[in-house]
């Protein structure tokens, strides 16, 4: 659904540069409360996709505070590049 390696937009925005455009705690914001803040895209990105995606799957329910921080860790370090 994110691209990693690039910036190139699938169903939701790259995150190939995620931790260049926001702190450790808006990335952490953005999982809780995915659709809070939606990017902006042409076409704009869909509300209520990610919310949906990650109810479906279970998401939070299997996620323990030490998975979340290492996702959040983890996605902070994808830089664009740098």
């Amino acid at each position: 659904c994110h691209a990693l390696e690039d910036d190139t937009r699938k169903i939701g925005p790259s995150l190939y540069d995620v931790g260049k455009r926001l702190t450790k705690g808006e990335i952490y914001e953005s999982i809780m409360a995915p659709d809070k803040v939606i990017a902006k895209g042409d076409p704009p990105y869909a509300g209520g996709t990610m919310t949906k995606s990650l109810d479906t799957n279970n998401f939070y329910k299997q996620m323990t505070p030490a998975d979340y921080q290492a996702l959040v860790d983890w996605l902070a370090t994808k830089k664009g590049g740098e």
